[in-house]
C-alpha cells in the first residue's frame, strides 16, 4: 500500500501506479522464490530483511520507467519514445549495482555473500520487469484508450443524423424524389 501510494504521488495516475506497483512486488515474490527455491537456504532473518532492503531497490527502474512514459505522454510520444529516454540509464545502473554485488560474492562472511548473491538476483528482475512487463502493460492499456476513443468516435457518428452511414437506411427505403416537371422521355 505504501509502494503504491509512492508510486501514485509521483505519476499522478493509480492505473499507472498499480502497473508499477504490480512489478515492485513481482520481483519481490520472484526474488523470495530464488532465495527458497534455487538457493535453498532457510528463511531467516537476514532473508528477511534483506527483502525489505530489496522492496525499497525494486522501486526505482520501475518508477523511472514509468515517469519517462508520463512525461513521453504528455508531449503526444508513445511507450517506446520512453524507453529510449530512460532504458540506457535504466540498465546502467543495474549494471552497476549488479556489478558491485559481484564484489560481495569474493567475501569470506557468509552474510555478505548471501546479501550480494539476492541483490544482483533482485536487480535483473527488477531491470526485466520495468524493460519488458511494464512496457506491455502501457502498451496494452494505451491500446485500450485508443480503441475506447475510436469506440466513442464511431459511437457519436452513428448518432450523428448527418451520418452517411445513419441516412444510408432511410435513402434506401425512402429514395430522393425528383423534383421539378416530369421528364418524358424525349427529356
Amino acid at each position: 500500500v505504501c509502494a503504491l501510494g509512492a508510486v501514485a504521488a509521483f505519476t499522478r495516475s493509480i492505473r499507472l501506479s498499480a502497473i508499477a506497483t504490480f512489478a515492485i512486488f513481482a520481483t519481490s515474490a520472484c526474488s523470495l522464490f530464488v532465495i527458497v527455491e534455487i538457493f535453498r537456504w532457510e528463511f531467516g532473518l537476514m532473508e528477511a530483511v534483506s527483502l525489505i532492503i530489496f522492496c525499497g531497490f525494486s522501486v526505482d527502474y520501475p518508477l523511472h520507467v514509468v515517469q519517462a512514459y508520463v512525461n513521453e505522454r504528455g508531449q503526444g510520444a508513445e511507450v517506446r519514445q520512453a524507453l529510449r529516454e530512460v532504458a540506457g540509464a535504466v540498465v546502467a545502473g543495474c549494471v552497476t549495482t549488479v556489478g558491485a554485488a559481484l564484489f560481495l560474492l569474493l567475501c569470506e562472511i557468509k552474510i555478505f555473500t548471501r546479501f550480494g548473491q539476492v541483490l544482483a538476483v533482485n536487480m535483473l528482475f527488477s531491470l526485466a520487469f520495468a524493460l519488458a512487463w511494464i512496457p506491455a502493460a502501457l502498451e496494452l492499456q494505451s491500446a485500450k484508450v485508443d480503441e475506447r476513443a475510436a469506440l466513442a468516435e464511431a459511437s457519436e457518428a452513428l448518432s450523428s443524423p448527418s451520418s452517411a452511414v445513419a441516412e444510408a437506411p432511410r435513402l434506401v427505403l425512402f429514395p430522393p424524389q425528383p423534383t421539378g416537371p416530369p421528364r418524358g422521355p424525349r427529356g
